[in-house]
């Protein structure tokens, strides 16, 4: 989310930053823009990545008493999904 939150803004900066460059000699501010929009897409790329890694496998159905134990205890887990806790 951080990652696209900061796309996001630094890509509309980018543009705000496009209707000058006629008007300014210096870049400086439009090239840093697009380095941090870069950087935003770089964070939402290793969120991905590390998303992915975080869920729990699919359930084994001969391990049956095990899951009991952990529903017994609020936990639910879907099919290759991220834990849940129930209120």
């Amino acid at each position: 989310m951080l990652g696209a939150l900061c796309l996001g803004w630094h890509a509309m900066l980018a543009v705000d930053q496009a209707a000058l460059i006629s008007l300014r000699t210096d870049q400086g501010p439009s090239w840093r823009c697009l380095f941090q929009a870069g950087v935003g897409v770089a964070l939402a790329v290793v969120g991905w990545i590390v998303e992915r890694f975080c869920r729990i496998p699919p359930e084994d159905p001969d391990a049956e008493a095990d899951g009991a134990a952990e529903r017994g205890r609020g936990r639910t887990a879907e099919e290759g999904g991220l834990a849940r806790w129930r209120d």
